[in-house]
């Protein structure tokens, strides 16, 4: 019942994973 908690947690835990996939994305494109 507490989707705000489950939502918050799934936030949180995915900020610094798309921060990554960013920061890889922005890498490929200078090699490329």
């Amino acid at each position: 019942m507490s989707w705000d908690v489950i939502t918050g947690r799934t936030t949180t835990a995915a900020a610094p994973v798309s921060a990554t996939i960013v920061l890889l994305t922005r890498s490929l494109a200078i090699r490329t």
